[in-house]
């Protein structure tokens, strides 16, 4: 094959040359509608083709006729009259077909060689009248021969076997039908001739291929378009995620099934409806707002977790989306995915809560009552607003314990939580912070601590605290009384860091259990010097039994009737260097409570 006659695009892998003739087509659905392509081209050309043949042939019949024997040209025309019958006939009877046409090779060949029946036809009548005309009669048949040739190749413009059947056929009776001497032995004419002949066989090479070509490349997009739709499908099937199209208004244009699931609602319902209407605009905020912008500005959004209100449930989606253009460049909307996010929103925030809340009572935890606690000192020291820091601690809660068991401590702790919540939204405005600190230990960071807040508020826990508590239905566990001791401090003017506003509020609450419990304490500076000279006996009390400084002295026990010594009294005494003798009123309860007592 030459280069003349190479197609001017690049070849299609798995299209060769013996394909383009059709020569080594396979029996498959492919080749087979490429065979019914071809032939549904030649159907839509024979009528207009035939009809100009025919009124050729007979004009030059009118005009050449007499000038040879019915009989020599009786041959010819029965069997182009045979061949137009039979065309005729099936252009009538051809039914309208839905899809594309398919053939097989079998009825390919006979058209080709029906084709090829045609021009050997018209080349014979040629070849009968060309001999008897005159050189003028022999130029009008010539260009007559050449209407044949053009009319029928480009009818099988598409078949290039017949095409190439039909130059051969017509060009050969030409080249031998016209005597020497004739217009056809110029060499411009033959040369014209050769030309117009290997147009026609190029145009149908190149027809032929193109046509081919765009087949194959329906059938590749076709079955690409069709993996695409199942690997689609299975992925909507399985997967957690969904597709979603929009068009410029940031309406639905497209709505799958597993979106309607998801959405809870009918598929006819969603198409044309904005996404945005799907939202909860206040829960949102600013992820919601940041849709609406990238959809205004048609700009691309990723992950954006927006909530969507589904009857009394609140789901999370997080949506992804990329502008779509159309050929010519147009912005036409969006096209991206979806997915539940719910149980993932949740877990992270049941994570939160964890890492920030106490899961008993739902309270602050201990790192959230820090965080509030340095920002509580930091904008008192900023504003030189007095901000309060208030320590609660349970006056008998190990008895709950001990007499109605752990679960019953667990729910006294939750009412507690409960009372001081409703407590504290009863006495104070918002910002407040209420901490479980551990077992029964509670504290309360109170912003704003001007006036007697601090102090109203703590009277009223110690108040609330000492109601009774219920412990189980119908009086099956009772009630318990447990109270509650109260320590509070003010930052700035008791202190001015968190470490020491929790030491300031710390004295206060050993100093109100030190008083017998069940009552409200501010810090004063004396406590802190009363804890500092406590720690220095107990330290002191420590070593004085190996320095030598604890005696004995014995009272004697006198019966008051006689004056009789009936005993005697062992009493301790201690005689520190620095203080002189210390009351055993003074170091007796602190060898009790640190367990010197024993030694």
């Amino acid at each position: 094959m030459t280069a003349m006659l190479k197609p001017p695009v690049q070849m299609v892998r798995d299209l060769g040359w013996r394909q383009v003739l059709g020569l080594d087509q396979a029996d498959d659905g492919f080749w087979a509608e490429v065979r019914g392509q071809q032939l549904a081209q030649l159907a839509r050309n024979v009528p207009f083709n035939l009809s100009l043949l025919t009124v050729n042939l007979v004009a030059v019949l009118a005009v050449f006729g007499r000038s040879v024997p019915f009989t020599v040209l009786a041959p010819w025309l029965c069997g182009i009259a045979v061949l137009a019958g039979l065309w005729s006939l099936r252009i009538v009877r051809r039914r309208p077909q839905t899809g594309r046409r398919r053939a097989g090779r079998l009825e390919f060949w006979r058209a080709t060689a029906e084709i090829g029946a045609l021009a050997t036809f018209w080349a014979g009548m040629v070849h009968a009248l060309a001999p008897s005309q005159p050189a003028e009669g022999q130029s009008v048949l010539l260009l007559f021969s050449l209407v044949g040739l053009g009319a029928v190749t480009s009818a099988a413009a598409t078949m290039p076997v017949a095409v190439l059947l039909v130059c051969c056929a017509i060009t050969i009776s030409m080249v031998l039908a016209f005597p020497a001497g004739t217009a056809l032995d110029h060499p411009l004419v033959l040369l014209s001739l050769a030309s117009f002949v290997a147009i026609k066989l190029r145009s149908a090479l190149v027809t032929t291929y193109h046509t081919m070509a765009r087949l194959k490349s329906e059938a590749d997009l076709s079955e690409q378009g069709e993996v695409v739709r199942l690997l689609l499908n299975e992925y909507e099937s399985n997967g957690s995620d969904w597709l979603l199209e929009l068009d410029g208004r940031g309406c639905l244009t497209h709505v799958t099934t597993r979106f309607a699931d998801v959405a809870r609602r009918r598929r006819a319902d969603m198409l044309g409806q904005p996404l945005l209407e799907l939202l909860d605009p206040v829960q949102g905020g600013a992820t919601t707002a940041a849709l609406a912008h990238a959809l205004r500005e048609r700009e691309t959004f990723r992950d954006l977790v927006v909530p969507v209100p589904l009857g009394r449930d609140l789901r999370w989606w997080a949506l992804s989306g990329t502008p779509k253009q159309d050929a010519a460049g147009n912005f036409t909307g969006f096209r991206g995915v979806g997915r539940d996010v719910t149980e993932v929103r949740r877990s992270q925030e049941r994570i939160a809560q964890l890492a920030r809340f106490d899961p008993l009572t739902g309270l602050a935890n201990r790192s959230l009552f820090r965080e509030s606690l340095d920002d509580l000192v930091e904008n008192a020291a900023l504003s030189g607003r007095p901000a309060a820091l208030l320590f609660v601690d349970l006056d008998r809660f190990k008895a709950v314990n001990d007499c109605f068991g752990h679960t019953a401590g667990d729910l006294l702790l939750r009412q507690v939580a409960q009372r001081l919540a409703a407590l504290v939204k009863a006495q104070v405005k918002g910002g407040v912070t209420i901490a479980r600190l551990g077992g029964d230990e509670f504290a309360i960071v109170l912003p704003d601590g001007s006036g007697d807040r601090a102090e109203k508020l703590a009277q009223r826990i110690v108040k609330d605290m000492a109601r009774p508590f219920p412990l189980g239905d119908e009086g099956r566990a009772g009630a318990a009384v447990v109270g509650a001791s109260v320590g509070w401090a003010l930052a700035p003017f008791d202190a001015e860091t968190p470490e020491d506003l929790l030491k300031c509020a710390d004295l206060a609450l050993y100093r109100v259990k030190e008083q017998g419990r069940g009552a409200a304490c501010r810090f004063a500076p004396e406590m802190a010097q009363a804890v500092a000279e406590r720690r220095k006996l107990e330290a002191d009390l420590a070593a004085a039994l190996d320095r030598g400084q604890l005696r004995l002295l014995f009272q004697p026990v006198v019966d008051s009737e006689d004056e009789r010594i009936t005993g005697f009294e062992a009493l301790l005494r201690w005689h520190h260097p620095e203080l002189g003798v210390v009351s055993p009123l003074d170091f007796v309860p602190v060898a009790e409570e640190t367990g010197l007592i024993v030694p």
